[in-house]
């Protein structure tokens, strides 16, 4: 196995794997926490929508990049042994893409939108509800994205090993 083989397999395993902790951190930690404190501490609802904005474009800015990354390094994996797992695992890494776009668009837009109106301190009560309600859908929504790159992560570490 070549040096440039084995640099690949390490980056879009590891990669793969580092992508599905951070987005499941995301869905098991920060926003459940995020939500916690506004059900039981009386924290603004705007608030949380604002760590949630901060905290969803971090995510944007890096993770689209880290699976393309993973993925392309996967793929040179898959050429280079010729092993489908290594193909799996790169399709598994990006689809976080197309995930993203086709079914978390719209939950999306409309927590952006939400934030921007908490920013300008014009969220209504049926606003606030709503704002809680699409939260508590995005960790679902976000969990099953982090799936993705786990799956991506479990074919790639299969297929060097098995």
């Amino acid at each position: 196995m070549t040096t440039t083989a084995t640099v690949a397999k390490a980056i879009g395993l590891l990669g793969s794997a580092w992508l599905s902790g951070n987005i499941s951190a995301y869905t098991l930690v920060s926003l459940p926490s995020i939500l916690v404190s506004v059900r039981e501490n009386n924290v603004p609802i705007s608030n949380a929508l604002h760590i949630w904005r901060h905290t969803y474009e971090a995510g944007r800015a890096q993770n689209p990049f880290v699976a393309l990354v993973s993925a392309g390094a996967l793929a040179i994996s898959a050429w280079k042994t010729g092993e489908m797992g290594f193909w799996i695992a790169a399709v598994a890494t990006l689809g976080i893409v197309p995930y993203t776009v086709v079914v978390m668009t719209r939950t999306l837009e409309r927590l952006v939108q939400l934030a921007r109106q908490a920013e300008k301190e014009e969220l209504g009560v049926k606003d606030m509800y709503e704002a809680e309600k699409l939260l508590g859908w995005w960790v679902v929504l976000n969990g099953i994205r982090s799936l993705f790159p786990l799956l991506g992560a479990v074919s790639a570490a299969a297929t060097v090993l098995f």
